[in-house]
C-alpha cells in the first residue's frame, strides 16, 4: 500500500467493489465483458494499488441468469441458484485473470463458499480476491458485503478498527439511488447523501432479511444491508457508493476511489451512504445545469 500522505500511513483501508450483471455481462450470453475490464483495471489498477490494502471484486449475475430462473419455471430457490452458479464462478475467474494482468496481486483461485473465502482473506500472500456466487440464496451484494466483512476482521487483528477505512461500491446501470423507482413514479428523486436510518425510514431500502428474494430488483438487497449494519455494531463503519460503472462514469468512480469528500455544493454522480451516523439526514443530488435548484434534506 502507497503511503503518499500522512493519513495514508494512519489508515487502512479496504475497497470492495461489486459489478452488476446489468452492464458488466453480455445480456444473451451471460458472459462478462472483457473489453470493459481491461479499460477499468486500465484506468484503475494504479489508483487501486495506492489507496488500497485489501481489495475484492465481485461479480453480479445479470440478465441471462435472470431470464435462464424464470425460463426453469416452478423449481426451488436451490435449483435457481445453482443455474446461476457455474457462470457466475466462470466470469469471477475470468476477472480474476483481467485483475493480475493490470498488476494486482489476486488470489490463485476464486472462492465457492464462505469458508473458502475466509481462508482466501486470511492468506497475505496476495492482497486482491476475485469473487461472485459464494452460498445458495446469497445474492452478490451480499458476497460483496461477506469480502468486507473478512477483509475487516483479519486487518483488525493487527490495525485499531478505528483505523480501518472500509469502502463498498456497488456498480450498476443507472446513476443514483432514488426516493423510489424513475420507472414507476415521476416524481422520483436521485439521492446524492443519505444515512441508512434515512433510506431504511423511507422505504428506500430494507433491513429486515425476510424481505429479500433472489433476483429482487432493489439497490441494495436486505441481506446485505443487515450485514452491513452489523459491520456498524462490529466496531467498523462502512462507506458506501452506488453508481454508474460505465465507462462514461469513470471520472465520478475515480472521485470515489480516491477518496475525495463529498461537497453537496459540487456533487458527483452516485449516492453516498454514511454508516456509523445516527441521523436521518437526505441531501438530493444537485444538479449542475440547473444551479438554482437546491439540495433539498
Amino acid at each position: 500500500m502507497s503511503t503518499n500522505t500522512s493519513e495514508q500511513t494512519e489508515k487502512q483501508r479496504i475497497a470492495v467493489v461489486k459489478f452488476g450483471g446489468s452492464f458488466a455481462t453480455d445480456p444473451e450470453t451471460g458472459v462478462i465483458k472483457q473489453d470493459y475490464f481491461e479499460d477499468f483495471f486500465r484506468t484503475f489498477a494504479s489508483v487501486l494499488l495506492e489507496h488500497y490494502a485489501k481489495i475484492g471484486l465481485i461479480i453480479g449475475g445479470g440478465p441471462r441468469v435472470r431470464r435462464d430462473q424464470r425460463a426453469a419455471g416452478d423449481i426451488s430457490s436451490g435449483a435457481k441458484d445453482r443455474l446461476a452458479k457455474h457462470m457466475m464462478l466462470e466470469n469471477a475467474e475470468v476477472l480474476r485473470q483481467l485483475a493480475g494482468s493490470h498488476g494486482l496481486k489476486v488470489a490463485s483461485a476464486v472462492p465457492n463458499s464462505p469458508a473458502r473465502a475466509a481462508a482466501l482473506a486470511r492468506d497475505h500472500t496476495h492482497d486482491v480476491i476475485s469473487a461472485s456466487w459464494l452460498k445458495e440464496g446469497q445474492s452478490s451484494d451480499t458476497s460483496a458485503v461477506l469480502l468486507l466483512q473478512l477483509f475487516a476482521q483479519e486487518l483488525a487483528r493487527t490495525t485499531d478498527p478505528k483505523d480501518i477505512e472500509l469502502l463498498a461500491m456497488i456498480l450498476s446501470n443507472v446513476l443514483f439511488i432514488c426516493t423510489a423507482d424513475p420507472k414507476l413514479d415521476k416524481n422520483a428523486r436521485p439521492i446524492s447523501f443519505a444515512t441508512f436510518p434515512a433510506l431504511i425510514e423511507r422505504g428506500v431500502l430494507s433491513k429486515n432479511t425476510d424481505d429479500f428474494r433472489p433476483g429482487m430488483s432493489v439497490p441494495i438487497d436486505p441481506v446485505a444491508v443487515h450485514d452491513l449494519l452489523e459491520l456498524e455494531e462490529a466496531g467498523h463503519v462502512p462507506v458506501v457508493y452506488y453508481t454508474d460503472g460505465q465507462q462514461t462514469n469513470f471520472p465520478s468512480i475515480n472521485s470515489i476511489l480516491k477518496g475525495e469528500p463529498f461537497d453537496e455544493n459540487n456533487p458527483r454522480n452516485g449516492t453516498r451512504i454514511r454508516g456509523g451516523v445516527p441521523d436521518h439526514s437526505i441531501i438530493f443530488y444537485k444538479d449542475p445545469a440547473n444551479p438554482r435548484q437546491e439540495p433539498a434534506r
